[in-house]
């Protein structure tokens, strides 16, 4: 056998068993959209309650694993970059320096 037949069957089978890995982990569209807007950021707190943020400054939260989601006002339309909790706080940046903090009690 020739060196490049050598090499073609070698790159064929790492193909062929790459191609069987890779079906293992798959994206799964879960909901689409009907907004205009673009989510930049998702934070869940457990398996069913999360948060969703956009560049338009909306926010939704769900409480079923993101089957469904409640449109939440954060009192800006600026584009937020990315959501993270602490305890029971979640926290949010965006664009002109806005920072967002909510909790189930309030929202400052």
């Amino acid at each position: 056998m020739s060196k490049y037949k050598f090499f073609f069957v070698l790159i064929l089978l790492s193909l062929i068993i790459c191609s069987q890995s890779v079906g293992k982990n798959v994206w799964t569209v879960v909901r689409q959209s009907k907004t205009e807007t673009h989510f930049s950021s998702i934070q869940f707190l457990d398996k069913d309650n999360g948060w969703i943020a956009s560049w338009s400054g909306i926010m939704a939260s769900t409480k079923d694993g993101g089957k469904t989601w409640t449109p939440q006002e954060s009192g800006t339309s600026n584009w937020i970059f990315d959501i993270c909790n602490s305890g029971n706080k979640l926290w949010a940046v965006g664009l002109k320096g806005t920072i967002l903090k909510f909790s189930e009690s309030a929202k400052s």
